[in-house]
């Protein structure tokens, strides 16, 4: 009689199988090994690895049939994310703003994500200008949260800082 649940050469066939802590365990532990660069070449090598390392041949079987049917099907071509980026002279003004004081953390977010938004399709670099835009929108919309001496930075300097 010939079992349903094995493919031709033995092999055990899981379908639609919901993925378990221990196949998340395995996968885990083969994501820590490759970032030592310890992953073996073959599956039948891995396998006996992971065999040494305790794991159960059956649960072997589910998590890596269950990462290779969760994954999309047939070949896929990676796409590289753009990435926009700071010039240098943004990357100063940005950083001396941080140092000076005039833009804290959440201040410095807000600036970044406004850039993120405009330049999402990272076809060119963020430039002075660019940046300046940005900072300059966001110290207007927090002006009423700025202490006194941001204030008087912004009505003394803001021509020389933004223009």
């Amino acid at each position: 009689m010939v079992d349903p649940t094995l493919a031709p050469g033995g092999r055990r066939l899981y379908r639609s199988v919901p993925m378990t802590d221990r196949s998340r365990e395995i996968l885990a532990w083969i994501g820590r090994e490759a970032l030592r660069g310890n992953v073996p070449s073959g599956r039948d090598e891995l396998v006996a690895v992971l065999r040494r390392a305790g794991f159960d041949l059956d649960e072997i079987a589910i998590a890596l049939d269950g990462a290779v049917s969760g994954a999309s099907r047939g070949p896929t071509e990676v796409q590289p994310l753009p990435v926009a980026q700071l010039s240098d002279d943004a990357t100063h003004f940005l950083n001396v703003l941080r140092d000076l004081g005039y833009l804290d953390d959440a201040m410095e977010d807000e600036v970044l994500d406004h850039v993120m938004e405009e330049f999402a399709d990272g076809l060119r670099n963020v430039e002075l200008d660019d940046l300046r835009r940005h900072v300059a929108t966001v110290l207007f919309d927090r002006q009423y949260e700025l202490d006194t001496e941001m204030i008087r930075f912004l009505e003394q300097e803001w021509r020389i800082a933004f223009h």
